[in-house]
Order: structure tokens, then sequence, then C-alpha cells
């Protein structure tokens, strides 16, 4: 029976004895046991009951005795009211989550009987709940059954939940001798693993924790796409796509020995890994065999954009928008910092009086530089009556409008990028279009300009 492992129970249950002190996640294992009264029936000569009683037993004492970390708990179903009565709130924890219980979990076993009805849904809604959401545990749901759902609830839904509320994986179903239309039901509530035999089903967990190290590691290079040299210093996620709750952050090492750090991940489970560049870069999906040592490769080496005021000490700050190709927002970068971009080729806009438009070329692994020219300043000071004023950018015959105000006083301050302007204003007394005033403004870097009108 040594080829009848199953992957997904092969990497919940085994713990890496290589794991990083500050990597290792402690393991909880809950056992929900069908002990409804078709559990009775007999099975390769023995009562199906027994047999899972036996089972337990034996695993129970495996993982004390291989596993001492891992915390084991045990729901029943089914146990506490006679078929008769058709009860379909039958379900309770019997054994709470804790180490090295393994003569609680077999004593507790010694006085159950099967024999209710078998609230598959009920018990595996209620299984849920026993997880503690806000501990960062690998939860592990186990149920051993003979059968399917005998009181309307939906179990598909119930095994679906446990991975949708990001306490763990659908649960690992192991069967005792169940039908084929039994299996096919029963897939859509997890990973169904059926046996016919109790050697069969006896062999199979006493090999699954017999394994002392299921876990793979991770390497990750950034790499340059034109020098093939290695970059790092790289913020990234590494994505469970299975379950998206216990995605990591991390930012990217190599070490004084020119050793790249390696990460400990789960086997058979799909990861993907994003990049936080500007776009961000997600990786191809990927998994590894258990102790294996998975590599990832990734050409993206960013470059880095500086926003930079064209005179350093300027106290003026501006805030920079970068557009794709698509004309798609991906970063607002502030004048005096420093971001990273994957190299391609942008828009920007200076968001300024007026906006300023640039095209931006990033190149892998290059510092490039954005230089934002220093403003002028324009001063108006009205002395006597209310205006009425548009200012206007001048490029050749096109006006493009920066300013107004229909009751202008006092003293107004501008503050403008370089180039040509039109100002047109009168006093909002004049009832007249002929009593419009234009007059030509140049304004330059660091150079202030006062209008008396």
């Amino acid at each position: 029976m040594k080829s009848f492992i199953i992957p997904a129970l092969l990497l919940l249950l085994c713990f890496s004895q290589n794991l990083k002190a500050e990597e290792q996640e402690p393991i909880r294992l809950l056992f929900v046991l069908d002990a409804s009264g078709s559990m009775n029936e007999l099975f390769d000569g023995q009562p199906k009951f027994a047999t899972a009683v036996k089972l337990l037993y034996e695993l129970s004492d495996s993982i004390q005795k291989y596993h001492p970390e891992i915390e084991i708990g045990l729901r029943l179903f089914g146990h506490q009211y006679p078929y008769e009565e058709e009860v379909c709130d039958d379900s309770k924890l019997v054994v709470q989550f804790a180490k090295n219980n393994a003569s609680s979990i077999q004593e507790k076993l010694k006085s159950i009987k099967a024999q209710g009805w078998t609230p598959l849904a009920y018990a595996l809604q209620k299984a849920s709940l026993d997880f503690d959401k806000n501990k960062d545990y690998k939860n592990v749901v186990v149920l051993i059954t003979d059968g399917y759902e005998s009181c309307e609830g939906d179990p598909c839904s119930a095994g679906k939940a446990f991975r949708e509320n990001g306490i763990a994986l659908e649960p690992y179903i192991i069967g005792i001798g169940l039908n084929t239309d039994l299996i096919e039901k029963l897939k859509c509530v997890g990973t169904v693993s059926n046996v016919q035999t109790i050697k069969g089903l006896v062999e199979t967990i006493q090999e699954i924790v017999e394994i002392q190290s299921t876990n793979a590691e991770l390497l990750i290079r950034f790499i340059h796409p034109e020098t093939n040299e290695p970059i790092t210093d790289i913020p990234f996620e590494l994505m469970n796509t299975a379950l998206p709750q216990r995605n990591k952050k991390y930012i990217h090492a190599i070490g004084n020995n020119e050793q790249i750090d390696t990460l400990t991940i789960d086997p058979y489970i799909p990861y993907q890994i994003k990049v936080f560049t500007s776009p961000e870069y997600i990786s191809e999906p990927f998994q590894a065999e258990p102790k294996q040592l998975i590599k990832q490769d990734l050409k993206i080496a960013p470059g880095t954009l500086s926003v930079l005021n064209e005179k350093r000490s300027s106290a003026k700050k501006f805030q920079v928008v970068i557009y794709d190709d698509n004309n798609e927002i991906i970063s607002i970068q502030n004048s005096g910092t420093t971001q990273k971009y994957l190299n391609s080729n942008f828009n920007s806009k200076i968001l300024s009086q007026p906006d300023l438009n640039q095209e931006i070329i990033i190149r892998p692994g290059k510092e490039n530089i954005l230089n934002i020219p220093n403003t002028g300043t324009l001063n108006i000071s009205i002395s006597s009556e209310e205006k009425i004023i548009g200012l206007f950018k001048q490029e050749k015959n096109e006006l493009e409008k920066i300013w107004e105000s229909n009751n202008a006083k006092g003293n107004i301050r501008i503050d403008l990028m370089p180039g040509s302007y039109l100002l047109m204003h009168r006093n909002s007394i004049n009832t007249e279009s002929i009593f419009t005033i234009k007059e030509k403004i140049n304004i330059k870097s660091s150079q202030t300009i006062t209008l008396r009108l």
C-alpha cells in the first residue's frame, strides 16, 4: 500500500526539522470522526467505528512520538443520541487542541459508541469554529467517515468554508469502504482517500506519520536582464494561491558571502511571487516536491527614478503621476524621492502650474533622474477696484488657462513653471469687453515678477 499516499495529507501532517526557528509555524490537527449508526457496519470483518478508533489510537501515538510539536484535537458527530431520535445538531469537540495528548484522545474514545445520524455539514461548520483565526497556525482538518450527509445540510459549502475563511485547506477525507457514488459526492468537500481494508488503512497512515521532513525550499534570484548579475533589496510577496491568508512579505537579501537566503515553503501548494515594483510583477505559478530546492530566476531588474528639483535646495514640492502605455496610473511619486520601476518607457505628468508632461525611459539597474524645473513667481498687486483676471500659458497661438478670478483684489502670488504667459484683466465695474487689458509675461526659474494692476 505504499503507493497509496496522498501528497496533500503528507504536506499537512508532517513538519520540517530543518526549519529556521523564526519560520517555525505551530500545527493544529483536528480529527472529525463519524460516530453515526452506519459506522457499526462491518469493514474487513470488523465494525467500521472500531477500525477508525484503532486508526486514531495508532495515529495519535505516532504523532506524539515523531512530531510532539503538533497540537491535536478531536471532534465527533452522531455519537450523543440514538438513531431513532433523528438528531441533526449532534457534534462536539471532545478533546481540545493540545500537544502530547494521545492518552486523552484514546481515553475519550473508549467511552464512545456509534449510534446517531450523519450531520456531516453541521459537524464541519462547528469544526471551523474550533480554530483560533487570530493565531498563526497551520491548521489541518481530517474527516474520517463511511457515508454522506443525512440531515439535509450542505457538506460542499461547509468544506469550502475552511479555505474561504482563511482557516485551512479543504478537509482531508479518509473514507472507510466508500462506494463510487459516495466518493464522487465527497470530492466537493475535500481531498478524498478511500480504503477497503484495515491493513491498507493502517499502513497508509503509518507511512504518512513516519515521514520526518516534507517541506521544500525556495531560492529566489533577481537577475539583471542584460548583464545576468544578481540584484537584491527588492520587496516581494510570496503568494500562497491555495490559502491567500498565508501570504508572506519579504525584502530580498544576499549575505556577505554572496549567499542568497532560501525560504521554507509547503510542497504541493501552488505559489506565485509578487514583486513590489512599479508596475507590480507577478511570476508564473510554481510548486515544489517534498525536500526539493526549487529556484525562481526572475529577470526583472528594476531601475530607479529619482524626482529632483533643479535647484536641490528648493522647498517647493511636486507630485509626479506615472502612467503606463495604456494611460493607467501605476504610481504617484513625490519630488525628492527615489522609487523602483520595471525597465520600460513611461509617461509622466508633473502636477504644477501648468502641468508638465514628460516621457521617462527606465533602464534596468540604472539610476534615472527626472529634473523638475524651478518655478518662477508672479506677484499681482491690485490697488483699486476688484479685477476679473484670466492667466494663460501661451504656446505659439495656443492658450491654456492656468488660473482665473472674478473678484481678484489685494496681493496674489502664483508659482509658475518657466515659460510665456498671457494675463488678461479688466475692472469688474466695467461692462464692456473693450476695456480688457492684455499683458505678456515671461516667467524664468527662481525669478519673481510683480505686476501692479
